[in-house]
């Protein structure tokens, strides 16, 4: 691991106002010239420069405030010259008072000239030349300035009274110029905390933040590095550990502008580092900040040094950025200059943090809330479109029952009347015709059945890979598209990756159609050619599957309306089922399907599956106990007719296998429900017996339960419209030798009757 680099904690400036040094009399020298709470610095300073410029041996600066006293002194000489006395001395006060009263400058050449109501304190030392003059005038008092040069200098002139005049002045100055620079600041946080406040965008708010910190701190670059959420390091694959600092850093999105100026330092928005990886990982451990000098770098110091380094800069500022006791990352500043940071710089960037910290909690629990908020919409929506299929699925079970029926009668009537060899060859043709009508209908009813199933809890318990699926389904389907663009020139190209190396349980067939009608559906979306992008992936608990294609695109209206059984946008060409089936598909094995579209620009449908756990044996479907073998149908005991028993309460039904029977050389006997039809039936007495599978009173499983018991070995014959969802689940009936699907055609009836009486 590498270690931390050799820098230097910064404590954070206090914002609390700093007590002054004291001076000669106990108070805050001279704090009239700077401002209450101000440091001595700048009088000291100016009676300094004042008396080097002016060639002065001695010389001092006094405060006197509005009731007389003298509040502040500060003397200066040169090497050597003594000032003891006139601190001392009791005339000082008055004549200090008596310049600061003046208009202007006064000047003595010795002890004699001057303002005759100025009077020289006793104890000042031997001078040639003395200049004095009034200094600024506070609320703390009056201020005033005086120099001396020895008798061996040329005495002051009105040039010097001049040149003094104009150092006076620089008190003023000064304190208009720090005026201006706290102005500036409270500008720059102003500008941050406008942005943060009115926004809950972190790129909009860090390109203000980056802008305004550029105009203040030239030949800086700013930047963010943030703690990942939890959440989204999950994605990433990056392990999440204890605490802050066991976590990865992300260089945050600052907008356009600001990220070309961090690329130059070799970083891009977006590049993750672990806590070793960067120099200033202390700042997230409990360090207020943390300045690091880049000019003197060791082999120990972390590799982001290095690259800064690398790229110009000598040294960087780094601040933690903090919500109350969380820290959410740090605020970088790398600084390009020899001079390296100021004492206001540091202050600023401190301020700065202060206001940013909040702000990036507050967008990422906007960010937090926005997702969960669609999260629980999409739910709320595959909800509504479930509920909406449950409906129809229990729509279709009552239905399908009935069609099933009305088109067993037309079918069956309809071959009935092409059984007859004397027909006239038109009105045959419109007979075969009608039959295969009847039976484009029947198929119709198959489709809407298959949104729901006899027992929506039963579904195959294969193990499948579902890479493998994908690329057996892709091949299936590849004529299509070859097709078309054979024969209307539209070129396709599809892609396959398949990175899931996962395995689903479920129904092999099912899923082989989901995916089938996706890659068709994504082909109809392309009419003039496209790409179609075929992707698995995983994570620990879920497999992905993604159709995606370069095609026309949905508005976000036609994608609400997906999932809806008979929407389509493709016209005559389409029955609004293909989608349909598949979200009920999906469903059944416990995943989601989503959709992402832009007109224009393609759509892109995700399934998620549940990872199967490790292979186990196959559990058996749960229908109530253990499954019954088909009851073995022994030889008949005499081939041609046939008793047959025929339990259907549909009169159009009974009539026609009473027709169809009869022309076949059987014998049936008609009832019209259980009841009545297990009255009539006695062992020996019937040959095979014939039930729908909805009876009223009982079903026909009842019926085929009783008879097994009563008579084993009889045959029976059930006749449902729900015959290939049960060849599906391959459920078996007790007593049930045979399940026709209605409509039942003339042919299927006499085959399966002559395996049964063979």
């Amino acid at each position: 691991m590498l270690k931390q680099p050799a820098t230097n904690p910064v404590p954070r400036p206090s914002t609390e106002p700093r007590p002054c040094p004291a001076g000669p009399r106990g108070t805050c020298l001279l704090s009239g010239l700077v401002g209450a709470g101000g440091l001595a610095s700048p009088a000291q300073h100016l009676l300094e420069v004042a008396g080097k410029v002016l060639r002065a041996c001695w010389g001092g600066i006094g405060l006197i405030s509005p009731e007389g006293e003298l509040v502040e002194l500060d003397l200066w000489s040169v090497p050597d010259q003594s000032l003891g006395a006139l601190e001392q001395d009791p005339g000082l006060l008055p004549f200090l008072q008596r310049i600061s009263e003046q208009p202007g400058p006064v000047r003595w050449e010795g002890r004699a000239g001057g303002a005759a109501d100025v009077p020289l304190p006793t104890g000042l030392p031997p001078f040639g030349s003395l200049l004095a003059r009034p200094v600024a005038v506070s609320a703390q008092g009056r201020c005033a300035i005086f120099l001396a040069r020895p008798a061996d200098a040329p005495p002051f002139e009105p040039a010097d009274e001049e040149a003094l005049a104009a150092l006076c002045a620089w008190p003023s100055r000064e304190r208009l110029f720090e005026s201006a620079h706290l102005l500036a600041r409270l500008q720059l946080l102003n500008q941050v905390a406008q942005a943060a406040a009115g926004s809950l965008d972190l790129t909009r708010i860090l390109s203000v933040v980056f802008t305004e910190l550029d105009r203040h701190l030239p030949l800086h670059v700013p930047a963010v590095w943030l703690i990942e959420d939890s959440e989204k390091q999950a994605g990433t694959g990056m392990p999440a550990g204890e605490g802050a600092v066991a976590v990865s850093l992300v260089l945050a999105d600052a907008g356009e502008t600001a990220n070309q100026r961090v690329a130059r330092l070799g970083l891009t928005p977006g590049a993750r580092l672990a806590p070793e990886q960067a120099p200033f990982a202390s700042c997230l451990a409990g360090e207020p900040a943390l300045h690091a000098d880049l000019t003197a770098l060791t082999e120990e110091d972390a590799p982001l040094a290095w690259q800064l380094a690398a790229q110009g800069a000598r040294a960087f500022f780094a601040v933690p950025l903090r919500a109350g006791s969380q820290t959410l990352g740090v605020l970088q500043s790398v600084c390009t200059r020899p001079a390296g940071f100021t004492a206001e710089q540091v202050q600023l960037l401190y301020l700065v943090a202060d206001l940013l910290g909040p702000a990036i909690a507050s967008c990422r629990l906007y960010g937090r809330l926005r997702d969960a908020y669609e999260k629980l919409r999409l739910t709320q929506d595959q909800l509504i479109q479930a509920e909406k299929l449950r409906a129809l699925g229990e729509l279709a079970a009552g239905m399908a029952h009935d069609f099933n029926n009305a088109l067993g009668g037309v079918v069956g009537f309809l071959e009935l009347a092409l059984a007859d060899q004397g027909l006239p060859p038109a009105c045959r043709g419109h007979l075969e015709s009608s039959r295969t009508c009847a039976l484009d209908a029947a198929q119709t009813v198959h489709r809407v059945q298959d949104f729901t199933r006899w027992q929506r809890n039963q579904r195959a318990n294969q193990l499948i890979d579902l890479d493998e699926l994908v690329r057996q389904t892709v091949e299936l389907a590849r004529p299509k598209w070859q097709r078309l663009a054979q024969t209307q020139g539209t070129p396709f190209t599809v892609q396959v990756h398949l990175e899931s190396a996962g395995r689903v349980r479920g129904d092999a067939g099912e899923l082989r159609e989901a995916l089938t009608n996706l890659v068709f559906n994504a082909v109809d979306a392309m009419p003039q050619g496209g790409e179609i992008n075929v992707r698995t992936w995983g994570t620990p608990a879920d497999v992905f599957l993604s159709v995606q294609d370069s095609g026309v695109g949905m508005t976000e209206a036609v994608q609400r309306r997906l999932f809806e059984p008979f929407f389509t946008t493709k016209g005559e060409r389409g029955n609004g089922l293909g989608l349909s089936v598949t979200f009920a598909i999906v469903q059944r094995h416990g995943g989601e399907i989503s959709v992402a579209s832009e007109v224009g620009k393609g759509s892109t449908f995700t399934l998620r599956l549940p990872r199967a756990a490790d292979p186990e044996p196959c559990a058996a479907p749960p229908t109530g106990g253990t499954p019954v073998p088909p009851t073995p149908v022994p030889p008949a005991e005499r081939c041609g007719a046939l008793r047959i028993l025929v339990i259907e309460d549909e009169e159009s039904i009974r009539r026609f296998l009473e027709i169809a029977l009869t022309h076949l050389g059987h014998r049936p006997h008609l009832t019209a429900n259980a009841e009545e039809g297990l009255q009539a039936f006695a062992p020996g007495q019937f040959d095979v017996v014939l039930t729908d599978l909805g009876l009223p009173g009982a079903s026909g499983a009842e019926v085929a339960r009783r008879i097994a018991e009563c008579a084993p070995g009889t045959p029976v014959v059930l006749l449902t419209g729900w015959a290939d969802q049960l060849h599906a689940e391959s459920r078996q009936i007790a007593g049930v030798s045979r399940v026709l699907g209605k409509p039942v055609q003339l042919e299927t009836l006499a085959a399966t009757l002559a395996s049964l009486g063979g």
